[in-house]
């Protein structure tokens, strides 16, 4: 018999960063985090996003993000610089309507952020990546229930890529918290471990030029 594997909810997360003092030139504070939604209104969230590209010109395979101009170079390789323009022209309206999708969904928010003045420093931004994830995966391990689940699978996380400079610190997070239940630094996990409360046992990866359901988590972390 031919078995599926099925979850209750999928987080869909991504990064970004901001200035705390309004300089865009500083931007001195980290942020990661993104949202959950039920498995069962995941299909239905992706017609929603389909329906408000098509509203306003777009098509189901081109991507829309928060900074908008970062997608400039797709576009002109689709052969589609004009409708580029007129998107650019319209992102504030595509914006405000993919947040509202959030609500329309009842999706969970989840958010960590920390301040700090080394974001070009590569070291530090693996700590901040290891500190920001450990954080969202412990609220995710309490937002699973009180109840272990080592039948049934309770959640999936998909994240936007980080780069090859990154992705190796994500992943030791994503284990020790799926097997020991502890950050890198050797925090509990007041959860428990994550293979308890029904975690799908590896972190997993798109892209928010690819998967639509992370155009939401990008304009959520920006």
């Amino acid at each position: 018999m031919e078995t599926q594997l099925r979850f209750d909810m999928l987080y869909f997360g991504d990064d970004s960063c901001c200035s705390s003092c309004g300089n865009v030139r500083q931007q001195d504070v980290f942020l990661f985090g993104g949202y959950y939604v039920a498995a069962e209104e995941l299909k239905k969230l992706e017609k929603r996003i389909g329906e408000i590209k098509t509203k306003y010109g777009s098509n189901e395979r081109l991507p829309l993000k928060w900074n908008f101009r970062d997608l400039k170079r797709v576009y002109v390789a689709a052969g589609q610089d004009a409708l580029f323009q007129t998107l650019l022209a319209q992102s504030n309206a595509i914006r405000l309507e993919f947040l509202q999708l959030l609500t329309e969904f009842n999706a969970t928010v989840l958010i960590a952020g920390i301040r700090g003045h080394s974001l070009n420093d590569l070291k530090t931004r693996r700590d901040y990546h290891s500190w920001a994830l450990t954080m969202i995966l412990q609220r995710l391990g309490f937002d699973c229930g009180r109840e272990d689940s080592t039948d049934t699978m309770k959640i999936q996380m998909m994240l936007d890529w980080p780069g090859a400079d990154i992705q190796k610190a994500h992943f030791e997070v994503g284990h020790k918290a799926y097997h020991d239940g502890e950050s890198c630094d050797g925090q509990k996990y007041k959860a428990g471990p994550l293979r308890a409360k029904g975690f799908f046992p590896a972190l997993t990866y798109s892209s928010t030029c690819l998967l639509y359901t992370s155009d939401a988590a990008d304009d959520l972390t920006r």
